[in-house]
């Protein structure tokens, strides 16, 4: 079979020419799906874009989604910062969602924050479930959007995995599985 890899590759907001400190090199996902690197030699408080490209012996044969970010700041600097945030992704009441779908669109959100219930899991019981709540969530409610336009921080609640659980009510297998799926 043929080997298939990822490359990943930053470009400059400003102008359509690759950024001086990009990053460009193969990406192996880690055991829960992560792929992590460090770009050196960014501009600081610059917006960039990226994307991970599939090729096969060299060739390019896919592109993910592209997602945006603004290299962190020199930390002497005093520029303001812009971030949104909200809580609750229940996709029951997708109609609310809106509201994340125009802050996709928002080009100087520097990061956005999600504190907590990031998806309502709570009949899930093995991965493959909680894989499908996020599917469906993301795909409803205009997340998926939101997580390619910013940074985002997403803070870990009770709905990622059983409503109101505590370490002694929810089984070991159904919290690891919860977790995987969060993270992925």
């Amino acid at each position: 079979s043929v080997r298939a890899r990822a490359l990943g590759r930053v470009l400059s907001e400003r102008g359509l020419g690759p950024a001086r400190g990009r990053w460009r090199g193969p990406s192996v996902a880690d055991e829960i799906g992560f792929v992590h690197h460090e770009v050196r030699g960014l501009t600081p408080g610059a917006r960039y874009r990226y994307a991970f490209v599939l090729s096969e012996r060299g060739v390019a044969v896919a592109r993910g989604p592209a997602g945006r970010f603004r290299a962190a700041l020199s930390p002497d600097s005093l520029e303001p910062v812009s971030f949104g945030g909200t809580s609750c992704s229940s996709a029951q009441f997708g109609h609310y969602f809106d509201a994340r779908r125009r802050a996709a669109l928002c080009d100087e959100l520097d990061f956005f924050v999600h504190a907590g219930d990031h998806v309502y899991a709570d009949e899930a019981r093995t991965l493959e479930q909680y894989r499908a709540v996020y599917e469906r969530t993301f795909s409803r409610t205009g997340l998926r959007a939101l997580h390619e336009s910013a940074v985002r921080y997403v803070a870990w609640d009770d709905h990622e995995a059983h409503n109101n659980w505590e370490g002694e009510t929810v089984e070991p297998a159904r919290l690891r599985a919860a977790r995987r799926a969060f993270f992925e």
